[in-house]
């Protein structure tokens, strides 16, 4: 987590200084499909090691998956979506239907408004809080 924090840092700066957005994923895993046995944090956690680029960051805090990415584009986002689907241990229609809704999905691009990484921590842990009974994406 260090490392992550100290690599958010420094992606703030070079974005206070040059004005480059990046963008950063959050994925979080509802405990109940753990509980039903479809999917487990690590298994989640592989589809998304996967799916990303050697550039981009993981960093894994209990449900959540975070990916920071140095590119903002929605296409980017999109296809790191379509590939985790297809990462997961059973990408077929069926096993999706019934695990995508234990899944959600955050993104955050940084602006004037972050000063460090510990204000994305904050928005995470704000858009959590909102949506904390809500999973699910398709």
């Amino acid at each position: 987590l260090n490392d992550f924090i100290l690599i958010l840092n420094n992606q703030i700066a070079l974005y206070k200084s040059t004005g480059q957005v990046f963008t950063l994923v959050s994925f979080r895993l509802d405990e109940q499909a753990e509980k039903k046995g479809l999917l487990t944090s690590n298994q989640l956690q592989n589809a998304i090691r996967l799916s990303t680029d050697k550039k981009d960051k993981i960093c894994t805090v209990n449900n959540k998956v975070m990916v920071l990415m140095t590119k903002d584009d929605q296409r980017v986002i999109n296809t790191l979506v379509s590939k985790v689907k297809s990462n997961l241990p059973q990408p077929d229609a069926d096993f999706l239907n019934k695990v995508m809704p234990y899944i959600s999905l955050f993104n955050i691009k940084v602006d004037d408004s972050i000063q460090n990484a510990d204000d994305v921590f904050q928005q995470i842990a704000v858009e959590d809080k909102l949506h904390e009974d809500k999973y699910g994406f398709s």
